[in-house]
């Protein structure tokens, strides 16, 4: 009985404390819905007024249910940057909320939050202005285990709201762990989360009323981000048709399949600074195309240089951003003209990393391992050239393109007569391109790349056109001149194999290995290469016509500043060989066999580029098996082993022989002319240079020349007509010579000189000999740039028709009146060796010693005077029939008029006023002074 009245109590208490809570939340939710409005209204200091259809509440588990919520702003200037948005929520439950301090003190606290269907207007300001100053109160903290979201629907929209900026629709949200106190408000994200998970139907949004991007099925959480069917397109379009871009930003139009982020975390640390961390960041099948902005519209970002403090913080780092079967395309600002177009793009980038170093860098980025692979490859280096390539392979710092290759778009003569950034049109073709361990970004503002090995095989390099010099200078003589290369290279190896280099109608160089080493450029200082290897090139020079070359009216070419130091340490050709082929024929004329070089501490600079050979050097040996020149219908030219070792000269074994008889050549002449033979053994030559002056001009140096064993055959025939030209005498041959000739001494040795002549009434060749010639010839110099010169010197010793002949000659290029003296001695010639000469030219032979001649001659270019001697024993005259037979009568009367014998002494006679005839070379007006001389001392008179 006791029990049962026990049960009936605690029954009756328990009913009467359910009633009491009963009566407790009904009038809870009684003053929530009539009373909380007000205070609501009296203590909401946010910028927004909040409204709502029903509430109820519950005491036991603490909770609060809003229905038909709407928020809009209200108009308040006691609140900083109020924003405009309106919004309406269908439910809001709130679980385990306590209420106490949501009325009194404004503080949440609750379990969770379900916001159901809500639709959220934001309307942007143009014009933003500042409020009173006096700040929100948010009360001292939000703590909520849990907020959920679904169904939601968010808008941006303009200020005047008839412009939908952003969309994002049916979105679900949730967030675990949400904490929000005065601590966190500062912050960039003013509020803290253990987790959270988004995902969303569709979204678009516009970038600065330039771009749209779309997206479906969006998923965003603490550690994944992907984006389905991600599009982004430019506004400013015809249709499908792309619009010109005049904005100051590049314009994009981007479809890729999906867009996504793994195991990805962000935020801000402790200093407010952004942080991004991901395992990969992948972009799948995308579809790019980037209209440029016009280049005077671009905005400079890199104008200011900032200072760079290191500071460790990790503010950006993905483990890998992979692209695809990516296709890229991109325009100039026209949006018609293809800037580059790439295809099959399949891209790699491991340890992406930026950080408060990095980022203030140039390149803000920084990377460990960089992989790109693609199937074609299309380039616009500008509007004359194109780059193509059917594979680009880029792994591990290496790359290799196959099918290389650079293309010309417009013809030649539009290159000549426009304005391009390059004076150069090529055609270049390439199976297979290699770099190997690169590596290239920004140092202190300026560019640099780094390479271990360049490697180009059976490459075809075509300079299609170049411009001339002035012509560049005339179209932009303004601008300060380009750099060879205007950015930090750094180059180990650069290798060339079986590859050809051509210019048309100048060079062509075939079967080309070419390495160069240590290939360093310092931007704005130097290039130097260490070294430059050629192995078995065969060079082919284009010559131009003897006319063709000939300019009238010539007008000095301004001279182009050139703001490059070059230094090459050694250069070197193996087995070379060049050929010279004249542009109106169809074989060479010129071979210079198996050329060895080794040239050192070559120079190019401003100093340099003024000559015609633009480089100084230090040390240069050429070696070549020989030279085999086709001079021209008449002469041919080889030679054996040619040798020049810095400044020293050695040429073995040249000949110049002439390619028809003399039959054919005497056929051939219009006017009497010489046809030469002419080898030497040997010629050396000591400190020997060669180059051309400022002005063009070929000049010649040596300090000694010597000709050992020469041998030079001269031939005339009388039966041409008579060449009745002006002759002109060495001096003034030397004076007008159009060459800067300067040779300190030139010697014969051991040498032979023969001349002969075919008389017009006989077939017999008259024959003049000076055999074992060694002479000395000081002060040989041309006139040209000059003002006055030394006497040029000949000291001549030979046999002469095996006689011996000592000749000293002077005479001076500068003196206009051609005033020489030639003066010597011939000893012990019999008087037979002169039949050779005297038989066919004259019909004549003689017999007899001439003992000793002496003569001494002062001339000019008109007369000729001084003195002749003889001494001579036994002379006698035969003359003869054209049989070459003894005519008795006339040798008879010959010999009367001839004295036989000087009786043991010299006879001595004058010479006097020679005329000089004008059509006749300087050894005819010599000769003449001799038999004047002879005349007077043999003949009886």
């Amino acid at each position: 009985m006791s029990t049962n009245r026990w049960i009936k109590k605690i029954s009756i208490a328990l009913i009467s404390i359910i009633a009491i809570l009963f009566v407790f939340s009904y009038y809870i939710s009684y003053f929530l819905n009539k009373k909380l409005p007000d205070v609501i209204a009296e203590k909401n200091d946010t910028p927004y007024n909040l409204k709502y259809g029903d509430l109820s509440f519950s005491l036991f588990d603490s909770s609060l249910n809003l229905k038909n919520v709407d928020i809009s702003p209200k108009d308040s200037t006691t609140i900083v940057d109020s924003i405009q948005a309106t919004g309406r929520i269908k439910e809001i439950n709130i679980v385990g909320i306590n209420f106490i301090k949501l009325v009194t003190e404004k503080e949440v606290s609750a379990y969770s939050i379900h916001i159901d269907s809500p639709v959220v207007n934001y309307y942007l300001k143009e014009n933003k202005q500042k409020k009173d100053t006096v700040k929100t109160k948010v009360g001292d903290s939000f703590n909520v285990s849990r907020i959920k979201i679904k169904n939601g629907m968010f808008n941006l929209l303009s200020s005047s709201g008839d412009k939908k900026l952003v969309n994002v629709s049916n979105f679900n949200i949730n967030f675990e762990g949400v904490k929000f106190n005065e601590r966190t408000v500062s912050k960039k994200i003013p509020f803290k989360y253990s987790s959270f998970d988004i995902k969303l139907d569709s979204m678009f949004f516009l970038i600065k009323n330039r771009q749209i991007v779309q997206s479906k099925k969006v998923h965003f959480s603490n550690t994944t981000f992907e984006l389905n069917d991600f599009v982004m397109k430019p506004l400013n379009r015809d249709k499908n048709k792309y619009l010109p871009n005049k904005t100051e930003a590049d314009l994009f139009d981007v479809n890729a399949s999906l867009l996504s982020f793994t195991n990805m975390d962000w935020g801000f640390n402790n200093e407010d600074k952004l942080y991004f961390i991901t395992d990969k960041l992948l972009l799948k099948k995308p579809k790019i195309t980037i209209i440029e902005t016009d280049y005077s519209r671009k905005i400079d970002s890199l104008s200011e240089k900032i200072n760079l403090k290191k500071n460790d913080a990790n503010l950006i780092n993905v483990k890998k951003f992979q692209i695809e079967k990516g296709k890229i395309n991109s325009l100039f600002s026209d949006a018609k003209t293809t800037k580059y177009n790439i295809s099959n793009v399949d891209l790699a980038i491991e340890g992406i990393k930026m950080n408060d170093f990095t980022r203030t860098n140039e390149i803000p980025i920084d990377y460990n391992t960089f992989k790109l692979n693609l199937s074609s490859m299309y380039y616009r280096l500008n509007h004359a050239q194109t780059l193509t390539a059917s594979v680009l392979n880029l792994a591990n710092s290496n790359l290799v393109l196959k099918d290389f290759k650079m293309k010309p778009i417009v013809s030649k003569t539009e290159f000549k007569n426009s304005f391009t950034k390059s004076n150069v049109l090529l055609d270049i073709e390439s199976p297979i391109l290699k770099l190997s361990k690169y590596k290239w970004g920004l140092k202190n503002g300026d560019f640099y790349f780094h390479t271990n090995s360049i490697k180009l095989n059976h490459a075809i390099v075509k300079i299609i056109e170049q411009k001339k010099d002035n012509v560049i200078n005339d179209i932009k003589d303004d601008k300060p001149n380009k750099k060879l290369i205007d950015f930090n290279l750094s180059v180990d190896t650069i290798k060339v194999d079986h590859s050809i280099f051509s210019s048309d109608k100048i060079f062509e160089f075939k079967d080309l290995d070419l390495t160069i080493l240590g290939v360093n450029n310092v931007n704005g200082k130097v290039f130097n290469v260490n070294e430059i290897f050629f192995k078995n090139p065969k060079f082919t020079l284009f010559t131009k016509s003897k006319k063709s070359n000939q300019v009238k009216n010539e007008v000095p070419k301004k001279v182009k500043r050139f703001d490059n130091s070059i230094n090459i340490n050694k250069l070197r050709l193996v087995n070379a060989h060049l050929q010279m082929v004249p542009l109106d024929g169809d074989k060479s004329n010129l071979i210079l066999k198996n050329i060895q070089l080794d040239a050192r501490a070559i120079k190019i600079n401003q100093n340099t580029v003024q000559n015609n050979i633009p480089f100084d050097y230090k040390f240069l040996e050429l070696i070549s098996s020989g030279i085999d020149y086709d001079i021209s219908p008449i002469y041919k030219l080889n030679t054996s082993t040619i040798v020049y070792k810095n400044g020293n000269l050695s040429l073995q074994k040249l000949n110049l022989k002439p390619k028809v008889s003399r039959i054919n050549f005497t056929k051939s002449l219009a006017k009497q002319s010489d046809l030469y033979t002419v080898s030497v053994n040997k010629i050396s030559s000591n400190n020997f240079s060669i180059g051309f002056l400022p002005s063009k001009k070929l000049f010649i140096k040596s300090d000694v020349v010597v000709f050992d064993q020469l041998y030079a055959n001269i031939f005339r025939s009388l039966l041409p007509p008579d060449d009745l030209s002006k002759k002109t005498l060495f001096s003034e041959k030397l004076r007008k010579l159009k060459i800067d000739l300067q040779l300190k001494q030139v010697n014969l040795v051991q040498s032979k000189l023969e001349y002969e002549e075919e008389a017009k009434k006989t077939k017999d060749i008259g024959k003049l000999t000076f055999s074992k010639i060694n002479t000395k010839i000081l002060n040989v110099n041309s006139g040209l740039n000059k003002k006055s010169l030394p006497d040029v010197i000949v000291d001549w010793n030979s046999e002469f028709m095996h006689g011996d002949l000592k000749v000293k000659w002077v005479f001076n290029p500068m003196n206009t009146n051609e005033k020489f003296n030639i003066k010597g001695s011939i000893v012990n010639l019999p008087a037979k060796n002169l039949d050779p000469f005297l038989v066919p030219y004259f019909n004549v032979s003689a017999n007899g010693k001439l003992n000793k001649i002496y003569f001494d001659f002062d001339g000019d270019d008109e007369n000729g005077n001084g003195n002749f001697s003889i001494h001579y024993n036994d002379l006698k005259v035969n003359v003869l029939n054209k049989e070459g037979d003894k005519r008795k009568f006339l040798s008879s009367i010959a010999n009367a008029v001839v004295k036989n014998d000087s009786k043991g002494e010299l006879k001595e006679q004058k010479v006097e006023n020679v005329k000089r005839k004008q059509d006749k070379s300087f050894f005819n007006f010599f000769l003449a002074c001799i038999l004047d001389g002879l005349k007077k001392a043999l003949l009886i008179i």
